[in-house]
């Protein structure tokens, strides 16, 4: 049990060890930002 919760979180964490983070993360806020805002957009049309 232990090792079948240790395994997705190490794993994330080396997925995020090798992220540009801070431009990366930006790009991707943005991006859900704007998709956020398109979509809210068409539903009010």
């Amino acid at each position: 049990m232990s090792s079948f919760n240790a395994a997705p979180r190490t794993a994330s964490f080396r997925f995020f060890k090798y992220l540009p983070s801070a431009e990366m993360v930006e790009t991707v806020a943005m991006l859900a930002v704007a998709l956020v805002i398109s979509v809210s957009v068409n539903t009010m049309l």
